[in-house]
């Protein structure tokens, strides 16, 4: 039995099954007629230091004890392991007696460190089959299952601890570390990996040599083992058929991934006002997935203004999206080893035309076809509409963006599997055989769905503004720190490029000021700047200068939780505190609300005095 203290999470991660299931004494698997004995588990301590990745010690808003990876525990990665080991034994006893009592070795490799140029690494992205079942985020390391008939016996390989390189690269986590989050019990150093597989003796390998996920592994300890014996088996679509049906632990980060993508979605349709850059749109979706949690971007979005929006992989985001265009922003995010994948459109002036709402509205209709189809194919939805719609109409979504490459588009969607709905409808500007008013347009409306026993999908994107009604009500200028809403402003580039916002006449009274929302002042040259300072200094502010006067004494600082009490809604969407010509030298301090500098009343007038 498990100590009293690791029951509750052990039996958090696995649902029981009904009385009568599953074999006397076991937690049995939600969806598959595996289990696992509780007294199998042995949780040890995870050490107090830091890991190669998060651990409940550094991370303990996140990560519960008994967890490996936020919200997926132990228990739920060992049986992983078990279904795999199952579909083998399946697999075994259909290849005779021979197999059925041979012994089986499973070979998993993580992924390398990658390089974009020289020393220059790309950020880590770990193999997802080798996520799946073990839990470890670091590189150079490797999974083995082994056993007779059945291969559940779990061997982990990871990087030893090495001061001179956790100097240059970061913590690892060790043997220690990786046994204590993981729960596998043996675990060995990389480079001990060649010398246990061949002290194993398999005579069946589950193998993917095709592709190896680590070359320098494959090549240095599994190729010596492969040479003598047969072909290995393939592994891959055996894990890609565990991976296609998320349990309610996986459900849960896809469905806060998917919250974290919608309102990066709404937040980054309220910034587009008239002509915009595509490079804009591109930075604030990533900075808002970031800011609301997630670890990185899924995939280069693709924001696309204009005809653009008809090449389906356009991810240069770099051109200008003229006022009265519409935008296509395909995006999503990742999430502690989750993805979402979304893409919406709209007119980037919040405004749709008669030929825009036309063919949007005919988009819209056939994605809810879609999506009151839940049991149905992907081949059986795709219809003869190749013409405007060169893509399927969805795919398998999970911890890949095209997740589960190895199942069949064609198979019938079962509970539990995540997928996309996105048809789409392309014109090009060239076409001659579309109407004119429709020529130039690019929609696409994609939604991230998980299919139910019961009822429809659930609908893992429904925060994303979607209808022209959600459009027209999330066409709103940005807020300011308090969440109140500014009056219309229109954004402008100056010649250097910077994007500022032009400003209006601020109050003239100090108090009336304090009750308006949070204005930020003109552009202006140093040289005017200089000029006010001293129109201040003898007593002659207004305009302007009685503006900064209020802005930079009333909601910056700890005034503004005096003044505002009401604010709470974090750093996310504030405006920048910015003056040129202003800076330290000037009495300038940092504004802890606003992320720029600001000058308080005291300093403009004691400096120009």
């Amino acid at each position: 039995m498990l100590p009293s203290s690791s029951r509750a999470w052990f039996r958090s991660a696995v649902k029981l099954l009904p009385p009568g299931s599953g074999s006397p004494g076991c937690v049995g698997c939600p969806t598959r007629s595996v289990s696992l004995k509780s007294g199998g588990l042995k949780p040890k301590t995870v050490p107090l230091r830091y890991l190669g990745q998060p651990s409940p010690f550094t991370h303990p808003h996140l990560i519960k004890q008994g967890d490996v990876t936020p919200g997926l525990s132990q228990t739920e990665y060992e049986l992983r392991r078990h279904r795999l080991a199952s579909l083998i034994e399946a697999q075994a006893d259909r290849l005779g007696p021979s197999a059925s009592s041979s012994h089986h070795v499973v070979i998993v490799l993580s992924h390398p460190t990658r390089f974009m140029t020289n020393d220059i690494p790309y950020p880590f992205h770990q193999n997802q089959d080798f996520l799946y079942l073990s839990g470890i985020l670091e590189p150079d390391s490797a999974l083995v299952l082994h056993g007779k008939g059945r291969p559940d016996q779990a061997i982990l390989f990871v990087p030893r601890r090495d001061p001179g390189r956790e100097l240059w690269d970061g913590p690892r986590s060790g043997k220690d570390g990786a046994a204590a989050l993981t729960g596998i019990e043996r675990v060995h150093s990389t480079e001990e990996l060649g010398v246990v597989l061949k002290a194993l003796k398999g005579t069946v390998l589950w193998y993917d040599n095709s592709q190896p996920a680590h070359p320098r592994l494959h090549q240095a300890h599994v190729c010596p083992v492969l040479e003598p014996g047969p072909m290995p088996r393939s592994l891959r679509p055996l894990i890609h058929s565990l991976r296609a049906l998320k349990s309610s632990a996986e459900v849960a980060l896809m469905q806060e991934a998917g919250r974290i993508t919608a309102q990066a979605f709404r937040r980054t349709m309220a910034l587009s006002q008239g002509d915009v850059d595509e490079a804009v749109l591109f930075a604030k979706f990533d900075f808002e997935n970031r800011i609301h949690g997630a670890n990185f971007l899924a995939y280069p979005p693709v924001v696309a203004g204009g005809n653009r929006a008809n090449t389906l992989h356009y991810i240069n985001n770099n051109q200008i999206i003229k006022d009265g265009e519409m935008v296509l922003l395909d995006g999503g995010c990742e999430y502690f080893g989750y993805v979402s994948d979304i893409t919406r459109t709209w007119p980037v002036n919040g405004k749709f035309s008669a030929a825009q709402a036309e063919l949007y509205e005919a988009v819209l209709e056939v994605q809810r076809s879609c999506l009151s189809l839940p049991s149905a194919s992907d081949a059986d939805v795709l219809k003869a509409a190749r013409r405007y719609c060169p893509h399927h109409v969805g795919h398998y979504l999970g911890m890949d963006v095209h997740d589960t490459s190895e199942l069949s588009r064609s198979q019938s969607l079962q509970p539990g599997m995540a997928i996309t709905i996105e048809p789409g409808l392309y014109i090009c500007e060239e076409s001659d055989q579309a109407p004119e008013r429709f020529r130039g347009l690019g929609i696409r409306i994609e939604d991230d769905v998980v299919i139910r026993d019961k009822g429809g999908p659930l609908i893992l994107s429904s925060d994303a503004p979607k209808t022209i009604a959600d459009r027209s009500r999330n066409n709103k200028p940005p807020f300011c720190l308090c969440g109140q809403k500014q009056e219309e402003i229109t954004e402008r580039r100056s010649d250097s490029g910077y994007r500022g916002l032009p400003l209006r006449e601020p109050p003239v009274e100090e108090s009336a000021a304090r009750s308006r929302p949070c204005y930020r002042g003109e552009r202006r040259s140093i040289a005017e700047e200089t000029d006010q300072k001293t129109a201040a200094a003898e007593g002659k502010a207004s305009g302007p200068t009685a503006f900064l006067v209020w802005e930079h004494k009333g909601i910056c600082g700890r005034e503004m939780s005096a003044q505002f009490p009401f604010c709470s809604d974090t750093l996310l969407e504030r405006f920048r505190c910015e003056v040129e010509g202003f800076s330290a030298d000037d009495g300038g301090q940092d504004c802890v609300h606003h992320g720029g500098r600001i000058l308080g009343q005291s300093s403009v007038v004691e400096e120009a005095t």
